[in-house]
């Protein structure tokens, strides 16, 4: 194989391999205990301050965040009540077609902020969770959604975690 060769491979690999970033994390209160707590309610809060054109990303992040926690059991049986409350701190629908132009145009992120409050309103845990897609081509169509979907995976992933 040419150095040419050798040198468009590389650089394809890392452009596919570097395209998606996840980052999330979950610090608990250490005067709580997660472990006896069921999330009864969830509050999603757009803080951007933009509107995004047929998106209501709210109830989008909402909704995930439901089929995550009720997938892992988190959202049912015996325990306190508590409420997630998540704040949408960062968004952008991205564009695939401006991805696979140039990596990192048209990227596609989502960042949050949450935090598990008991029924008192006191503070268990409070979370973070970021997803980009920021290379990629056509196949990253439909990416806006997927991270809708990372994000809330990321969130009960952590919650269940620390259970």
């Amino acid at each position: 194989m040419n150095l040419f060769a050798r040198q468009f491979f590389a650089v394809a690999a890392f452009v596919i391999l570097s395209g998606c970033a996840s980052t999330s994390n979950l610090e608990l209160n250490p005067n709580t205990k997660l472990s006896n707590v069921v999330i009864a309610n969830i509050e999603v809060v757009n803080e951007t301050g933009e509107s995004f054109e047929g998106i209501v990303v709210e109830e989008v992040l909402s909704q995930e965040i439901k089929g995550q926690l009720s997938a892992l059991g988190l959202d049912s049986g015996s325990g306190a009540p508590a409420t997630m409350k998540v704040n949408i701190i960062q968004y952008e629908k991205g564009n695939a077609v401006a991805r696979w132009i140039m990596p990192g145009l048209g990227k596609t992120i989502l960042s949050v902020e949450g935090e598990i409050l008991g029924a008192d309103g006191s503070l268990i845990a409070s979370s973070q969770a970021t997803e980009t897609v920021g290379a990629g081509g056509l196949y990253t169509i439909g990416a806006w959604k997927q991270v809708f979907e990372k994000v809330a995976r990321s969130l009960a992933a952590d919650l269940a975690a620390a259970k």
